[in-house]
């Protein structure tokens, strides 16, 4: 163990674990059509069927997964393995953060997606959600461009920090209100690189 973290919260293991059940779960919804997204109220989005005549990607085009730069790669990497669907892969760079341990309530897109959603379904993928605000903002960013769903998964979800109403469709681990680093998350891109999930200890970060 690094001797930076306090203790392991996931293990290797048991990430791989869990991230191919959610890929299965995954697959088996967007096989069936499932409309989860609506659901949840992250679909804005006209039939499929009517894309291809409004310039959008046609019915048949393969679900869209999206990839949230940096921290999701790792999971993202072995999530979409663990999808036997075809799919297309994007990737997008938001930031909230900065080199800080809490999100600035501000959302900047660095890199946005190029591929045309219109029509299609979306898996948004991240490493974790916290206040919910990247994600709520991401989805509606999403939305505005006529997919036929947006559905979000999510490595780590920590409801207690929540400032804004969110509810990501799929959830890895539901963790406590601690300082996680590890499987693509960082402090100050440090510890993105540790194949576990650990709480990293207060004197490094100052907490």
């Amino acid at each position: 163990m690094h001797p930076d973290i306090e203790r392991i919260l996931f293990t290797a293991e048991q990430i791989a674990e869990r991230t191919r059940a959610l890929g299965r779960r995954i697959a088996e919804d967007l096989a069936a059509g499932c409309e989860k997204g609506a659901a949840s109220g992250k679909q804005a989005a006209p039939p499929a069927q009517n894309a291809a005549a409004q310039g959008g990607a046609p019915a048949s085009a393969p679900p869209l997964a999206v990839c949230i730069l940096k921290g999701s790669v790792p999971f993202f990497a072995d999530l979409i393995r663990a999808i036997p669907l075809p799919l297309e892969t994007e990737y997008i760079a938001l930031s909230s953060y900065g080199a800080g341990t809490a999100s600035s309530g501000q959302v900047h897109i660095g890199k946005d997606i190029a591929a045309d959603v219109a029509g299609r379904d979306v898996l948004i993928v991240e490493d974790i959600v916290d206040s919910g605000r990247t994600l709520a903002f991401l989805c509606g960013h999403l939305a505005a461009r006529h997919p036929r769903s947006v559905r979000v998964v999510t490595l780590l979800d920590k409801p207690s920090r929540r400032a804004v109403p969110f509810t990501p469709d799929y959830v890895g681990f539901a963790v406590d209100d601690v300082f996680v680093v590890g499987c693509g998350m960082d402090y100050a891109e440090r510890y993105r690189n540790l194949p576990y999930i650990g709480v990293l200890k207060p004197s490094v970060y100052g907490g």
